[in-house]
């Protein structure tokens, strides 16, 4: 993502049902070598409609208290240092492999 002009990306908010699979929240983590942020609330649609229903209610002064209030804490996970190299690696090694398949499309269109 560096490499890509996203240097200031610090961590990765994720919702929704593989939020809780802590396997594929530790491999993204890995994989991006940056923290990654699991709500409590894996229905985030829902509970982002009930803070703007209590807004437009005027239960709260302001969308910052309601997201305070009724947001909750969220779980990080941290990258595995172990495993970042493995994971930069494998890229280089699909990036060759892009590479691969291009030129092997160039032979096969000149029929």
């Amino acid at each position: 993502m560096y490499c890509s002009g996203y240097s200031s990306i610090q961590s990765i908010l994720i919702c929704g049902g593989l939020s809780k699979n802590l396997l594929f929240t530790q491999t993204q983590a890995d994989v991006v070598n940056l923290p990654v942020i699991c709500p409590d609330e894996v229905e985030s649609v829902l509970l982002g409609s009930a803070i703007l229903g209590a807004c437009a209610a005027s239960y709260f002064p302001d969308m910052n208290s309601a997201v305070k209030s009724m947001g909750g804490e969220g779980k990080i996970v941290r990258p595995n240092s172990a495993v970042v190299e493995y994971h930069n690696n494998k890229y280089k090694v699909f990036l060759k492999m892009y590479e691969h398949q291009i030129e092997y499309r160039k032979i096969m269109s000149k029929n």
